[in-house]
């Protein structure tokens, strides 16, 4: 399925947080990086989200919801593949991010597990990991350039 990808407007956010909630992610501080994120519309109906924090030459990924009528599309790989190419064109060196649920997905798509002594400052000082993320999650990273 071809997917068509556009960055979400603030009048989007209730539809974005409403999504990442479904999904059981955080939503407070979406606003905040709303220019950094990406989405897909099945004509009014919001069915994908995904978003990059951008800190200095690393990114965090976080909020890839797919709308459960959705899953199994493909959807999830192609938000993914969409992220990281955006990353680029940011000059975003390494991507990392925190999950309690999707560490095989992101495996496939390149990411490596680490343990959590090897957490970057950058994705220290950001809310995801300070503020809302789980003691359970797992950290990932994947680099993006050489």
């Amino acid at each position: 399925m071809d997917w068509f990808f556009q960055r979400p407007a603030a009048v989007d956010l209730a539809a974005v947080c409403d999504l990442l909630s479904v999904s059981h992610l955080p939503s407070e501080d979406v606003a905040e990086h709303l220019d950094n994120f990406l989405a897909v519309w099945d004509g009014k109906r919001l069915v994908g989200v995904v978003g990059i924090e951008i800190r200095n030459e690393g990114g965090l990924l976080r909020s890839l919801a797919v709308d459960p009528a959705y899953r199994g599309t493909g959807l999830g790989k192609a938000l993914t593949k969409e992220i990281l190419s955006h990353a680029v064109s940011k000059g975003i060196r390494n991507v990392g991010l925190l999950t309690t649920t999707a560490e095989k997905f992101f495996a496939k798509h390149g990411f490596l597990s680490m343990p959590g002594e090897r957490i970057p400052e950058w994705i220290k000082v950001s809310k995801e990991y300070s503020v809302y993320c789980s003691s359970t999650a797992v950290f990932m990273i994947k680099r993006l350039v050489e």
